[in-house]
Parts: C-alpha cells; structure tokens; sequence
C-alpha cells in the first residue's frame, strides 16, 4: 500500500495479510518473541483458526510449513479471550508526513 508518494520519493508499507505471514515467519525462528504482533495481526486480518493462519502463510512462503512450536503460539492466540484492538489502517493521502512508524520486533 503506497503510503506517500511526492518528490521523486515512494513509501509503500506491506498489507496486514503479508505482514501476518512475515511475523509467522519470524515466529519459525524466533518463537515466542512474536506473540505481541501476532496477538494484534490475527485478529485484524480475521483469520480464526491455525489452518487459516498456515494457508496464509503457504501463500506468501510456498513450501514452507508450519512448526509445531509456531502452530502452538499461533493456537494461543486464538484463544486468548479479548483479543486486542487492531492497528487502524494507514490513511493514503499526499498531505501525510513521510514518516511511518510500525512496532515490530
């Protein structure tokens, strides 16, 4: 999603979807390190199961399947009562400031 575009300079910002499979990506890795994005990613993106999750993550990362462990992390989420609140979506308007800040770990 372009997010400013002025003066020769272009700031594109990854849809939720994608950011989702690169957290779960991390998550492989990293474990439960990821639990806080992943707690705001899932419910934003709507997905309410580990199936869903891992299809998604299929389509960005072919091939690549899920762990036990990030299956484990991913299933706590979804069970976690009161999920918390999404992150709004970016406003795409040119009088924006250039500057984006996204919590990732």
């Amino acid at each position: 999603m372009k997010i400013y575009d002025a003066e020769g300079v272009t700031i594109e910002v990854a849809d939720a979807e994608t950011l989702l499979a690169m957290k779960v990506y991390a998550a492989q890795k990293r474990g439960r390190r990821e639990l806080e994005d992943l707690e705001v990613l899932i419910p934003a993106v709507g997905l309410i199961t580990v199936d869903e999750v891992d299809a998604l993550y299929e389509s960005v990362y072919p091939g690549d399947e899920l762990t036990d462990r990030t299956a484990t992390i991913i299933q706590a989420v979804l069970d976690q009562h009161g999920p918390k609140t999404p992150v709004p979506p970016v406003q795409n308007s040119s009088k924006r400031k250039a500057s984006a800040s996204v919590h990732l770990r």
